[in-house]
């Protein structure tokens, strides 16, 4: 192989690489809630205080929104293959998305929550034991509700 044909070797695996990299699946990221449009998938009531808000990522890559933990909790149960989907709640505090597998959930939360389950979810577990003391893990809070 002369030196040319190595150049255009690397170049074709350069390439390749790029290529395959393009093609990958971006990751799956939440929608965001468009208050008093969207509606709970549970409940069928409109989303009106994002605080409270899950969502799943369905296997059509649709989104699933829900205006209280404890709805994205009841449907999740009542949809079995829903379980390995990706699933995010709103941090109470900041508003921003936190994976519902990553969140600390606070289940006596003092806050009214939109259909009064009292769920509430926060970054960090710290954060939450400032607003109450039952606070819990994501399989903690799934199976609370059983």
């Amino acid at each position: 192989m002369t030196r040319a044909d190595g150049f255009w070797a690397s170049i074709g695996w350069l390439a390749a690489a790029a290529l395959l990299q393009a093609c990958q699946k971006a990751p799956a990221a939440p929608e965001p809630i468009r208050p008093a449009e969207d509606t709970c998938a549970f409940c069928r009531m409109q989303i009106a205080q994002t605080k409270f808000a899950a969502e799943i990522l369905n296997a059509d890559g649709d989104a699933v929104k829900f205006d209280d933990i404890g709805c994205f909790r009841a449907y999740r149960a009542a949809h079995p293959e829903t379980r390995s989907a990706e699933a995010w709640v709103i941090d109470s505090e900041t508003g921003a998305w936190l994976r519902a597998a990553d969140a600390k959930y606070l289940l006596d939360a003092p806050d009214r929550t939109p259909m009064g389950f009292g769920i509430v979810a926060y970054a960090s577990e710290v954060r939450a034991r400032s607003h109450g003391s039952r606070v819990v893990g994501f399989d903690e809070m799934l199976a609370a509700g059983k």
